[in-house]
This record gives C-alpha cells, sequence and structure tokens, in this order.
C-alpha cells in the first residue's frame, strides 16, 4: 500500500468517538461501521490510546478494554507514530488491570517457529521510538505493580538499554526517589533472571545497594558493572565498585575477552584506568583475544 492508499484507509475520529474513548463509553462503538483500528488520532493514536491516556486513575473494571479487544483484536499491538503500543501507555500511567487484560489477551498456544518466544512475550518485548519496552515506561514512572505483573510474566529477557543507553534497572536506580522506586528495583532484580544493569552514567551504588552480588554479574556481553563505569566514565562507580571487590579487575568480557580495564583504554578514560591499576596492579598483564594488555592499547600497538 502506498502512501496515498494507506491516508485513504485511515478515518480520523470524531469528537464524538474521541470523547466516548477517553471516557470508557462502549456504547457508540458498539454498532460502529467502520473497522476500529481505523479510527485514529492524527498521532494515530487508536481508541485504546485514547482510553488509556485519559484515565487518571485505576479503573477496577476492565469492561472497555475487553470489549474492544473482542470487536478488534488487532488493536492489542497496534502502535502509535511514537511507537507505543496499548502496553505501553498502560505500563506508563500505571494501569495494571489494564496490563493483565492486555497480557491475557496476546497469551495463545502458539509461539514463533524460530525463537519459541509467545505472542505475550512477544508483546512485552515491543520497543516504541525510542527503544523503550513496557517495562522501561513502568521504571521511569515508578509503577510498581506494573513492574511487578511485567517481569514475573517475562522473566528471561534482559531488558536491553534504550537508544539513550538506559536500562530499566538504571531508570529506577537515581538514589532518593522514594519507595516507589524501590520497589521497582526490587522487582526487577527479584524477579528477572538475566538482568542488564547498563546505564549513562552512576548509578551502581544505588544498584549494589539492593544486590551486592551484582559486583560480579555479568549480563549477556560479559560485561560488569565495572566495564560500564569503564565505558561511560563513572569514575565514582568504579571506585564503589573497587572497594566492594577488587577481583572483578580480571573478568572479561565474552567475545574479545577485554577486562573492564581494556575498555577504559580503548575508550581513553585515564582516570577510571588509574584506580583500576592502583586497586590491582596485576591486572595490567591480562591480554584480550589478540594478545593484547590495557598498556599497548593505550601506545596503539
Amino acid at each position: 500500500m502506498d502512501s496515498c492508499e494507506e491516508m485513504n484507509s485511515i478515518i480520523y475520529m470524531d469528537p464524538v468517538l474521541y470523547e466516548a474513548a477517553g471516557a470508557g463509553n462502549i456504547n457508540p462503538f458498539e454498532n460502529c461501521q467502520t473497522s476500529l483500528d481505523r479510527l485514529l488520532t492524527p498521532d494515530e493514536n487508536t481508541i485504546l490510546h485514547v482510553y488509556l491516556r485519559n484515565q487518571r486513575r485505576e479503573r477496577r473494571s476492565t469492561d472497555f478494554v475487553d470489549k474492544i479487544l473482542e470487536r478488534c483484536p488487532p488493536l492489542l499491538l497496534q502502535a502509535n507514530k511514537k511507537g507505543e503500543t496499548p502496553l505501553h501507555l498502560a505500563a506508563k500511567y500505571g494501569h495494571s488491570n489494564a496490563v493483565k487484560v492486555l497480557i491475557g489477551r496476546a497469551k495463545a498456544p502458539h509461539a514463533d517457529p524460530e525463537s519459541g518466544v509467545t505472542a505475550a512475550k512477544m508483546m512485552l518485548r515491543m520497543t516504541n521510538g525510542e527503544g523503550d519496552t513496557a517495562l522501561h515506561e513502568a521504571a521511569r514512572n515508578a509503577r510498581g505493580h506494573v513492574v511487578e505483573l511485567l517481569t514475573k510474566e517475562d522473566p528471561d529477557f534482559s531488558y536491553s538499554a534504550n537508544v539513550h543507553g538506559e536500562t530499566p534497572l538504571f531508570i529506577a536506580a537515581p538514589a532518593g526517589l522514594g519507595p516507589e522506586h524501590d520497589k521497582v528495583i526490587d522487582s526487577i532484580l527479584g524477579n528477572c533472571i538475566s538482568v542488564d544493569y547498563g546505564g549513562p552514567n552512576g548509578t551502581i551504588k544505588k544498584i549494589l545497594e539492593k544486590e551486592k552480588e551484582l559486583t560480579r554479574t555479568t549480563d549477556e556481553n560479559g560485561w560488569t558493572p565495572l566495564h560500564y563505569a569503564a565505558y561511560f566514565y563513572d569514575l565514582s562507580s568504579a571506585n564503589k565498585l573497587l572497594k566492594r571487590d577488587v577481583s572483578v579487575t580480571y573478568i572479561a568480557e565474552k567475545e574479545m575477552q577485554r577486562t573492564a580495564l581494556h575498555i577504559a583504554a580503548i575508550r581513553g578514560n585515564v582516570d577510571v584506568m588509574k584506580v583500576i591499576v592502583s586497586s590491582c596492579p596485576a591486572c595490567c598483564d591480562l591480554v584480550d583475544n589478540r594478545g593484547w594488555n590495557a598498556p599497548s592499547l593505550c601506545c596503539g600497538i
């Protein structure tokens, strides 16, 4: 379908339907002759997006979501212009009952024949234009109950960083944000089997207070928190990690066999290199898969 045909297939929501969707009034849609997935706002929000965005409080009743999806199942995964699915918005605004309905609707006996991933897990792993999953949105807005639901539903997924380098755990970690953020951290660390704890700056202290063994834990690439501190020029976190367990300097990533000192050298991160070498001089002798140690990387050999 070309762009002209696609535009012609869209029927923008009139004010009456928009108000009905925002209020959760199912009646105007019961006998609607237009396919519900074609009713869009200029930002391509569907009636489910409009409903979820306009609910300021958690609703016990899920009748509107249930009945709309009964009439038009494709709305479950339909994204707006920002790439947000209904699950993204339900997670963002803390609508835990709606999250349960959406997950329930997505559950099916079939799975992706190659990956074996169920339809529900595929939905949970969908990202918007910023690379955020529904868990990113729930973590950012401190929706502890929603985070618990999502992580229990798909504990095997690592929930990697978005386009800004932020993982859900990184988003939830900054200190001083209150008990709801603590609940988010507890759910992620307690329910997720493979935790990705990367982020663009210092959040490691808060994370380590929750789970001390994360100092030596590696992600899917074999990186420890010290690797990330070296990569992101995070001297404060590097110091905290080294004080916690200096042996982490010996841990090398999977593919290139580079330690945190190698990463610091590649990045030209002199300050982190100094604290690593000061804490563990012997780690200078460790080589990567090419036989290079960190000092040789600094010299450009």
